[in-house]
C-alpha cells in the first residue's frame, strides 16, 4: 500500500521533531557491513542533555544487539562511569556528563555477517518531575551477502596481500643486511680512526705516567698529554683539540694533582703551559673551560693571581717555578719561548 505524499511528509516531520526533542542518536558505520572486506564496525549512542525536554538526569545508558539472540553488549552507569563491556571481541568506550555530551560507543575489527541486525541504544535517567524515564533507539545494519565471486575476490585480495607482504618483508631482509654491513663498516671506520688518533696523539704528545684519584668512591684513572713542537697556544683551540682526540684541557682538582701535572711538564721547555679555567666572563670568577662551572680550589702560586689586563686564563707559570698562575688566553711565542697545553684523559 502506498502512503499518500502528504501522511508521508507528516510522519518524516514527526520523527525528526522526536529526534529534536529526545536529542539522541544512534548511528552505524559502516552500513551496511561486507563481512571479510569491512575493517570496522563502529556503533555509537550518543544524547546531549541540552537537546532533549525529557530527562534532566542521565543515570545510565545501555546497548544492545538483537541478530538470531538477544544480546546485552555494554553499560555505563554515572556512579563509577565506566564502561563495562561484555561482547569479548569488541571495544568499548563512554562518558556521562550530567551537563552536556554523553555517550556509549563499541568498535567491532572485522565484523562477520553475525554482526548484522538490529542495535538498540536506551538511554535511563531522571524527568523534571524526578521519575525514571528511559530513551529508546534502535537501527538495523545490513549485511552485504556472500556470494562465490565475492569469497574468490576476497581470497584473490588475501593472496595478493600475502604476496605484499613477502615482497616488504624481502625488502626489508635486504635493508636489515644493508644496515648490518653498515654498522660493520662504521665499526671498521671507528677503530681505523682510533688507530689513527693513537698514532698521531703519541706524535702530537708526550704522555704520562697513570694517575691514580683513589679517594674517590671508585678510583679514577687518568693520563695527561703535553703538546709537542708548540710555538704559539690559543686556549679556545687547545680545548678542541683536546676533544678531538677524547679528552679536554687538564682539570686540576687537588694538591696531589697539582704536584704531578707539575712534575710532568716542568722539564720540557716550555715558558707556560695551560690548563683548563677561565675569567672571560666575568672578571676574577674562574670557571672550567668545559663544563662552566664555577672553580673553587685553584691552588694558586702565592701572588697569583695577578688579575692584569688580558690575563684571562690558567697556566702552570715558568717564572714562578711552574706553579699556577694566570695569563693571557692567547701567546705568541718563538723558538727560545714556547708554549704548551695539557689534555687530561680518563683511562678505563
Amino acid at each position: 500500500m502506498k502512503m499518500p505524499q502528504g501522511k508521508y511528509f507528516v510522519t518524516l516531520y514527526m520523527l525528526l521533531l522526536i529526534h529534536k526533542i529526545t536529542g539522541q542518536n544512534l548511528t552505524v558505520e559502516p552500513n551496511p557491513i561486507d563481512p571479510g572486506i569491512t575493517e570496522t564496525l563502529v556503533v555509537n549512542c550518543s544524547l546531549i542533555l541540552s537537546n532533549t525536554s525529557e530527562l534532566v538526569e542521565i543515570n545510565s545508558i545501555f546497548l544492545y544487539h538483537l541478530y538470531k539472540d538477544f544480546k546485552d553488549l555494554a553499560s555505563i552507569n554515572a556512579n563509577d562511569n565506566i564502561v563495562h563491556g561484555k561482547e569479548s571481541n569488541g571495544l568499548f568506550s563512554g562518558n556521562i556528563n550530567s551537563k552536556g555530551f554523553s555517550y556509549l560507543s563499541m568498535k567491532f575489527v572485522l565484523p562477520l555477517a553475525e554482526s548484522s541486525g538490529t542495535y538498540k541504544c536506551e538511554v535511563h535517567g531522571k524527568d523534571k518531575s524526578n521519575s525514571s524515564r528511559v530513551l529508546k533507539v534502535s537501527t538495523k545494519v545490513d549485511s552485504i551477502p556472500m556470494t562465490i565471486e565475492s569469497a574468490y575476490q576476497q581470497i584473490r585480495e588475501q593472496r595478493q596481500l600475502i604476496r605484499n607482504l613477502t615482497e616488504k618483508n624481502n625488502l626489508l631482509q635486504v635493508e636489515n643486511k644493508e644496515l648490518q654491513e653498515n654498522v660493520i663498516n662504521l665499526t671498521h671506520f671507528k677503530d681505523n680512526v682510533e688507530q689513527v688518533n693513537k698514532k698521531s696523539l703519541k706524535l702530537l704528545f708526550y704522555e704520562s705516567d697513570l694517575f691514580i684519584q683513589s679517594y674517590f668512591p671508585k678510583p679514577k684513572s687518568r693520563r695527561y698529554y703535553l703538546s709537542k713542537q708548540t710555538l704559539s697556544v690559543r686556549s679556545l683551540e687547545a680545548q678542541q683539540t683536546c676533544y678531538q682526540y677524547g679528552g679536554y684541557l687538564a682539570e686540576i682538582d687537588n694538591l696531589k694533582e697539582v704536584e704531578f701535572v707539575k712534575s710532568f711538564t716542568k722539564d720540557r721547555g716550555y715558558k707556560a703551559v695551560y690548563i683548563s679555567g677561565t675569567d672571560e666572563e666575568k672578571k676574577g670568577e674562574w670557571r672550567n673551560s668545559r663544563t662552566g662551572e664555577i672553580m673553587e680550589d685553584i691552588y694558586w702560586h702565592q701572588g697569583e693571581p695577578t688579575l692584569q689586563h688580558g690575563h684571562h686564563c690558567i697556566v702552570y707559570w715558568s717564572e714562578n717555578g711552574y706553579n699556577i698562575g694566570d695569563l693571557q688566553c692567547i701567546r705568541i711565542g718563538s723558538v727560545d719561548e714556547r708554549y704548551g697545553f695539557v689534555c687530561e684523559m680518563e683511562v678505563d
